[in-house]
């Protein structure tokens, strides 16, 4: 009962303290302050995106397109084997 009672106590202390530090402003907590409006520099660094050249993205093309075709052409084999299967599966009539 008495470790009941000491609990108790601590936890009537550090309430109050609790409840002080939710109204406190949350920029003392280590958080930037806000920028003042308009001198935001959001848009700028969202223009600042660097876009792939010409270059890169022709190179990257073509290596895609090789995987592509080889894509292609499992799936045919893929496809002729399941017709295959399917025709030697199928009930004759």
């Amino acid at each position: 009962m008495r470790h009941f009672a000491s609990f108790a106590l601590v936890l009537a202390l550090l309430r109050p303290l609790a409840a002080q530090a939710a109204d406190a402003p949350r920029s003392l907590g280590g958080n930037p302050p806000l920028p003042a409006p308009g001198t935001s520099r959001l848009p700028l660094d969202a223009m600042l995106h660097h876009q792939p050249r010409a270059g890169d993205v022709a190179r990257r093309e073509e290596e895609r397109g090789d995987d592509e075709q080889a894509q292609k052409r499992r799936q045919a084999e893929l496809d002729a084997l399941y017709n295959d299967i399917m025709a030697r599966s199928a009930p004759k009539k």
